[in-house]
């Protein structure tokens, strides 16, 4: 005797296409995280750029140290933000609910009465976007430790742009 219930065809559809749209949901935030992530960085090495050009000429001829101390922090936040950026962005694996696998497509799906099949989909669509979303919130973390890490970056520059302004006291 079997203890499973009969799935409604009609219903079983509907949870199929909203768990299709939570799926797609995660895939395209993962896209709009590697945007952000992408975007952070071309904006910070812009402005090491704009800056190193505008200010390593006076930090050279300065004789001082405390410039060549915030450029090294300002390196170092740099490379944090490339680091940062690049795991974001690296490849992830993001699983569908069929895969390509023929045998086990047929096995799981094409062999099965349709009753099996709903259930089958049904359970690897919340097996996968679990997976997804696990993806999708580690990404998320490192996109908020780069935004944060963004103004810590613009300050630094900022002090190493104004170095020579401040005087002798900026040691």
């Amino acid at each position: 005797m079997n203890d499973t219930p009969t799935i409604n065809k009609e219903s079983a559809a509907l949870v199929i296409t909203e768990l299709q749209r939570q799926n797609d949901f995660h895939l395209q935030a993962s896209d709009v995280l590697d945007d952000k992530a992408t975007t952070l960085l071309e904006w910070t090495s812009l402005a090491i750029v704009i800056v190193s050009a505008i200010s390593t000429p006076d930090l050279a001829s300065s004789g001082r140290i405390m410039p060549f101390v915030v450029l090294g922090i300002t390196v170092l936040l740099y490379f944090l933000m490339v680091a940062l950026s690049l795991s974001v962005t690296h490849p992830r694996s993001y699983q569908m609910p069929i895969g390509l696998d023929w045998e086990k497509m047929c096995d799981l799906y094409l062999t099965q009465d349709e009753q099996g099949t709903l259930e089958q989909l049904l359970s690897q669509y919340m097996f996968i976007i679990e997976h997804n979303c696990e993806k999708t919130a580690s990404k998320s973390r490192l996109v908020m430790w780069a935004t944060r890490l963004f103004p810590a970056l613009v300050v630094a520059l900022v002090i190493m742009a104004t170095s020579p302004l401040w005087g002798e006291w900026f040691i």
